[in-house]
């Protein structure tokens, strides 16, 4: 009797890393990692603050891999609090997104080996903000997650 196994790859598979808080001592910074957990000013549990224009660059330690981020937690105040993504090491690349309010894809990929994040908040109202995990890959053409069955006795 056959079985067939259904095997869901999904990404990312992350290991445990450091947190990443877009304060401002992380202000204007660029780190090489493919792990953690990235973060607006408040952190995993408060608001971010008003009047921030905050900018990090993430690139991959990984040579020839792209990285991503995974948010698992997106909410900025709609239409008045901005996130801009670009692929590559500063603002000046091409730019992936423009995300206010909920509007986020789960995995935003940069194919580029580095992902160049500018927060913009306003002076008045604040929201939960974000939470994403960090990762290196391959980049997935689509979807990003890759179903497998397997056909055994």
């Amino acid at each position: 009797m056959k079985k067939l196994l259904l095997i869901l790859l999904c990404l990312p598979f992350i290991g445990f890393g450091q947190n990443y808080l877009l304060n401002n001592s992380l202000n204007n910074s660029t780190i090489s990692t493919c792990s953690g957990n990235f973060y607006d000013s408040g952190g995993a549990s408060s608001n971010y603050s008003n009047n921030q224009n905050r900018t990090v660059t993430f690139c991959s330690n990984i040579s020839g891999q792209s990285i991503f981020l995974n948010f698992f937690q997106f909410n900025l105040q709609s239409g008045y609090d901005v996130m801009y993504i670009y692929d590559g090491p500063n603002t000046s690349f091409p730019l992936i997104g423009t995300y206010s309010g909920t509007n986020i894809n789960n995995i935003i990929w940069a194919a580029s080996g580095c992902i160049t994040i500018n927060f913009i908040s306003n002076w008045w109202g604040e929201s939960s903000g974000w939470g994403a995990t960090i990762g290196c890959g391959t980049a997935p053409v689509q979807p990003n997650c890759i179903t497998t069955t397997l056909a055994g006795n």
